[in-house]
């Protein structure tokens, strides 16, 4: 017999909960409608864990979710299908409980709350602070939970008579009344004698607390220290060679310590910065749920074999930022997830790091990359560069563009990473480009956006929603732009400046893995909101297979009204570009801009400067990457690739690249000249009488100073003059005759052609 719980409960005994209890913090009610008399014939709320991230894995996910455990005291099963759970009282109804869920005698029922709306997993999430609800079918309240603010991976719920803390979460089982705690005080955390770091020599480092009667327990290899696994520390602990030591206080009546993580290293010393990444060793390699083992419990991935690594699965990690002297930087404990649709299948694998609130600190802030004055990151990726071919590939390219190009790029920095102490290789450390990427590379008045992504042929929205998207791609297909007043309003809904430098630095690169896949698009939700472009997973550039790319032809690629590959470009991906080709403005200003770029930002001896520069950063690591990682490959799609083998190998690829600076500007032109029917390229150069009084712009390319290079001829080049404070501009002055007296001038030109802007100062 299954006995279901109908109008007649009634109220609970008080001392377990309050009859109304208002919680001051969120001013609402948490109203209890069951008595003493009906008190062993209902269901509880019996345990919660709302910041759970390593105490038990979700069912059918294998994630670290957060949970409200349910039971029934009764000696009879109860059924209690499509009864509701809700975490807010005027909003009972919020998620329906499957239908066929019984719990037995004495017997305990996980509810998984973490928005997947599926299953036992309920469509919301547990607030920081507040209540949760159990009503029946007909919405009559059964039980509710108040809490206060809670810890990770410490459980909340009835302890005999009365509302506790655990140490040690029961999920599933009778709650374990000897690891409760009345007042929630946290132990202290444990002292380090040395700090984690850089050393020369093997040295003893002592653990300690000040708190009485209290226990550290530590770990060497990276685990979390837990009953399974914990040493009780009485001795001062020998460090001799890289080791990792995480420890925790316990003491008898308070809230265990968090744990705390440091990285040591012995006569080992490094030119990049380091990150040591330490997690418990069953979160990478356990069969069922290790991020980074093909396990036992995998998915197909886009290549390589089924396995684990293909989960969207977060496991909780320490990470420390030790900067290229040995300083360190900040340290934090975070999420870390595999990442990649390819290079996931490689031995060495990207990392995406995720600080959030339940590890810890939202955010770190420090300023990790030079070229950029942000000091606080929620999340970071180190990625595996460019195929295994040189590592500086993807970073090569964003960092040709630093102070060079309007447009939204991933700040790059290498580094060498360290998993449980382990040396793990170089790695480029990137900016991840989300929300808050956006929000703190464009602070101002906004604090909403719509992201969206092109990706594998398929079009997601990663922020916000599709709506003014759908309406922007609307007008673009429904509109011609060789009408000025289109063009106009066109220029209204994105940032035409930005987009044109998107288009050029994408088809200068030769990325023939876009416009389909690896293109990201967005904008703030406010009424002058612009769509904007963000280069990012350039790493199908600068030819990396060696097969000389130089010549490829991604102008056409990425504007054909034909796809070439219904995966890489599909009409949808190139339908934008092709449109604004109809207007004249756009067509000139990208066709000049692009030569002028040409020889400027990617002039040749620039970027083969770049590739020296990056490459004598890294050289000094690559053998020790060469003897981790050389030996590995990986099969794709009936081929075996596998990473360069020795220094010469290396260097070799290196030269692929130089190659393509030194080849592709002129094939390039001659791609431009096929495409738009062009004439011949001529000289030019623009002048400024004085570099104090003001500098000069080429379509759009600023200069500090003079300009020299070629232009096309037959068709208008934009120039402009910008004075600086306390100066004006007086005219353009050519060879022979004034120019005018306007700050920006279009010449089409059709042969060598000189001229100067003159300034002076004001009056």
């Amino acid at each position: 017999m299954v006995k279901k719980i109908g109008l007649y409960l009634a109220k609970r005994k008080n001392i377990l909960r309050l009859s109304i209890l208002v919680i001051v913090a969120l001013g609402s009610l948490c109203s209890i409608i069951v008595s003493e008399s009906q008190f062993k014939k209902t269901i509880l709320i019996n345990e919660i864990l709302s910041s759970n991230t390593k105490t038990n894995l979700s069912s059918d996910y294998n994630e670290f979710s957060d949970w409200v455990e349910l039971h029934n005291p009764t000696k009879m099963p109860i059924d209690i299908s499509e009864f509701y759970l809700s975490n807010d009282i005027k909003s009972l109804k919020k998620w329906k409980i499957p239908s066929g869920t019984v719990i037995q005698p004495n017997g305990y029922k996980l509810i998984w709350v973490d928005t997947k709306n599926k299953g036992y997993h309920a469509s919301f999430k547990l607030k920081s602070l507040g209540c949760i609800y159990l009503s029946t079918i007909d919405v009559i309240l059964i039980d509710s939970l108040a809490y206060g603010n809670q810890y990770p991976d410490i459980s909340y719920g009835i302890s005999e008579t009365e509302l506790v803390y655990f140490n040690t979460p029961t999920p599933g089982k009778l709650n374990d009344i000897g690891s409760s705690i009345d007042n929630p005080i946290k132990s202290k955390l444990p002292n380090f004698s040395i700090t984690g770091g850089f050393y020369e020599e093997a040295f003893t480092i002592k653990l300690s607390n000040d708190d009485k009667d209290t226990k550290i327990y530590y770990t060497l290899n990276g685990n979390n220290p837990k009953p399974e696994n914990w040493n009780l520390y009485a001795n001062p602990l020998k460090i001799n060679k890289t080791t990792i030591v995480r420890a925790i206080t316990y003491c008898k009546g308070k809230i265990n310590s968090d744990v705390v993580t440091h990285s040591y290293s012995v006569n080992t010393s490094h030119t990049l910065p380091v990150i040591s990444l330490v997690t418990d060793s069953s979160h990478l390699w356990d069969d069922y749920t290790g991020i980074y083992t093909i396990g036992k419990n995998g998915v197909p991935g886009e290549i390589g074999p089924v396995a684990n690594w293909n989960h969207d699965w977060e496991r909780t990690a320490a990470i420390e930022y030790y900067d290229a002297k040995g300083t360190l930087g900040f340290k934090a404990a975070n999420g870390i997830k595999i990442l990649g649709l390819y290079i996931s299948a490689y031995p060495q694998k990207p990392i995406g790091i995720y600080f959030r609130g339940k590890y810890g600190a939202k955010k770190i802030n420090y300023q990790v990359f030079e070229d950029k004055e942000i000091m606080e990151f929620s999340h970071f990726v180190i990625r595996v560069g460019d195929w295994l071919k040189t590592g500086i590939r993807d970073g090569l390219m964003t960092s040709l563009l630093i102070g060079e190009m309007d447009i939204d790029y991933q700040a790059y920095k290498p580094v060498v990473c360290y998993l449980n102490g382990e040396y793990w290789g170089v790695y480029n450390l990137r900016e991840k480009q989300n929300k808050n990427y956006l929000l703190t590379n464009h602070p101002g008045d906004f604090n909403t956006l719509d992201l969206i992504e092109y990706k594998i042929g398929h079009v997601e929205s990663l922020e916000g929603d599709w709506q003014e998207y759908i309406a922007f791609m609307n007008f673009v297909n429904n509109n011609d732009f060789y009408d000025s007043t289109n063009y106009a309003k066109l220029d209204s809904l994105m940032d035409i400046n930005e987009f044109i430098n998107y288009q050029i630095a994408e088809i200068y690169f030769a990325n023939h893995d876009w416009p389909g896949n690896n293109l990201k698009c967005w904008r703030p939700k406010k009424t002058d909101g612009k769509w904007r472009w963000i280069l990012f997973d350039l790493d199908a550039g600068f030819d990396p297979w060696g097969t000389d790319w130089y010549d490829l032809n991604t102008l056409e690629w990425a504007s054909a009204n034909k796809g070439i590959s219904a995966r890489h470009n599909p009409l949808y991906a190139t339908r934008l570009f092709r449109k604004l080709l109809q207007n004249a403005t756009f067509k000139h200003e990208f066709i000049q801009r692009t030569a002028t770029y040409l020889n400027s930002t990617f002039k040749r001896e620039r970027v083969v400067h770049y590739i020296d520069s990056l490459a004598m950063a890294v050289e000094p690591e690559m053998q020790s990457h060469i003897d981790r990682w050389g030996n590995t490959s990986v099969e794709q799609k009936g081929k075996t690739y596998v990473p360069y083998n020795s220094l010469v190998e290396w260097h070799n690829n290196l030269n692929v690249m130089r190659r393509f600076a030194e080849l592709r500007p002129n094939i390039l032109l001659g791609h431009y000249q096929q495409k738009f029917q062009l004439g011949k390229l001529t000289s030019i150069s623009v002048n400024t009488s004085n570099s104090k009084y003001g500098k000069i712009e080429v379509s759009g390319v600023s200069f500090e100073e003079n300009y020299s290079g070629e232009c096309f001829t037959g068709i208008p080049i934009r120039i402009e003059a910008i004075p600086s404070e306390g100066y004006k501009f007086v005219k353009w002055k050519g060879i022979n005759a004034d120019l005018g007296r306007t700050k920006i001038i279009f010449l089409t030109i059709q042969e060598s052609t000189s001229i100067t802007a003159l300034f002076e100062k004001n009056k």
